[in-house]
């Protein structure tokens, strides 16, 4: 089975996943295969095993277990939340210090995915919402605009290893565990967005 992806194509077979990269612009393939790599190493199951990879080939090329389960959707309650919390943490704490100081930073600083983010705040803006959500939105809104950020955002923080995406759609339930997958913008090596895994995942519904 295909699959197509705004980034890349995969290819869902029974026991691996085959994924083609056609977007290059920040290594995605090479940092793809060195999380797959080092989360096989220090927390196996968590993430798809590498399998192999053709890094030269035109489009590059990763190949890497396929995990069971299924996206999380839903309200987040119960043990889905305690199961999607520890897939989130044990990413983050999976890789010891002395690794992290040798990875390369994630694609996209801190500063920059502020930028992003209120972007997507200006042109996501409801004009014909309810009063209620308006009201929230102005409230986020006027949260992520205050300039103080820039300034905490570009502080150092401590080494995290993670996706750089939180998409639900990156996370898989199998009814007692979550795994991860897409590790093609990350890892984050030196904390600089720690919270970022969580900012996409936490925001829905808890019941």
């Amino acid at each position: 089975m295909d699959t197509q992806a705004s980034k890349h194509t995969i290819e869902v077979r029974s026991d691996v996943v085959i994924k083609r990269y056609r977007r290059l612009d920040y290594g995605q393939p090479e940092r793809e295969w060195r999380a797959l790599e080092l989360l096989n190493e220090y927390s196996p199951g968590l993430a798809p095993a590498p399998v192999k990879a053709d890094l030269e080939a035109d489009p590059p090329t990763v190949v890497m277990s396929r995990l069971g389960g299924a996206a999380v959707e839903g309200p987040i309650k119960g043990q889905l939340a305690d199961a999607l919390a520890d897939a989130v943490t044990g990413v983050q704490q999976a890789i010891p210090q002395r690794v992290l100081e040798r990875v390369p930073d994630r694609a996209g600083h801190p500063v920059e995915l502020l930028d992003q983010v209120r972007s997507w705040w200006v042109a996501a803006a409801p004009s014909d919402a309810e009063p209620a959500v308006r009201d929230a939105f102005r409230d986020a809104g006027n949260w992520v605009q205050q300039p103080m950020l820039e300034g905490l955002l570009a502080q150092p923080g401590s080494p995290v290893f993670g996706t750089g995406d939180g998409n639900l759609a990156n996370y898989l339930w199998d009814g007692t565990n979550v795994g991860v997958v897409d590790f093609c913008r990350g890892p984050i090596p030196l904390g600089r967005s720690p919270r970022r895994d969580g900012r996409r995942i936490y925001h829905r519904e808890f019941p």
